[in-house]
């Protein structure tokens, strides 16, 4: 299944606003904008290549914001996903971004 078409399954989700993914440098390699603007996905997904290498495979990292709640996972070495949320779709994005991860390994 192309990068592109996983992610906008998850962003079709009530309260999922973006989702990204990206290489180790920050780059995007795919994304379904959602609600935000490309050049806003792109921040995003590269705000967190410093600390994404550091997630270990089957964890998460959460980073909650006024408006929003970012999370961001191993997709396998050197590679991983952020999705960004609503506060009240947080759960939702936490037990969709597993199977993101495995959908996006798949088609590497």
């Amino acid at each position: 299944m192309p990068f592109q078409v996983v992610l906008a399954q998850v962003t079709a989700q009530p309260g999922v606003r973006a989702a990204v993914f990206c290489d180790g440098e920050g780059e995007r390699v795919a994304a379904a904008n959602g609600e935000l603007g490309a050049y806003e996905v792109d921040v995003l997904g590269a705000a967190f290549a410093a600390i994404a290498g550091q997630v270990s495979d089957g964890q998460a990292l959460r980073a909650r914001l006024a408006d929003s709640v970012l999370w961001v996972a191993p997709v396998q070495l050197g590679y991983y996903v952020v999705v960004a949320c609503a506060p009240g779709a947080d759960h939702r994005a936490r037990r969709a971004l597993d199977g993101v991860a495995a959908a996006l390994r798949a088609g590497m």
